[in-house]
């Protein structure tokens, strides 16, 4: 996640569904970071961040402690989860 500007993380829900009055907002400020992106069940998405977090030792970076998942597909629509895509952000302590 890099850049000047904010990010705001959201969920898209239906119109008729009874917990959209539930939805939380939260704006996350841009911070230079780490990105992996994964494409296949989300469960195992701890793999990206694995990934991540070996690229970030050999290159002697130091990293936050506040990753973020973003999820591209809706598993309970059915979907292929070898097509489901997340990206894992892990920002850059600077």
């Amino acid at each position: 996640l890099t850049g000047s500007g904010p990010v705001l993380l959201t969920t898209v829900l239906s119109g008729r569904d009874s917990h959209a009055q539930n939805i939380k907002y939260k704006e996350i400020k841009s911070k230079k970071s780490l990105k992996a992106v994964y494409h296949v069940n989300y469960l195992s998405s701890d793999r990206a961040w694995y990934a991540l977090l070996n690229y970030a030792e050999q290159h002697s970076m130091q990293l936050e402690h506040s990753p973020t998942e973003v999820y591209h597909n809706n598993p309970t629509q059915g979907a292929d989860d070898r097509y489901w895509k997340t990206e894992v952000y892990i920002p850059i302590k600077e």
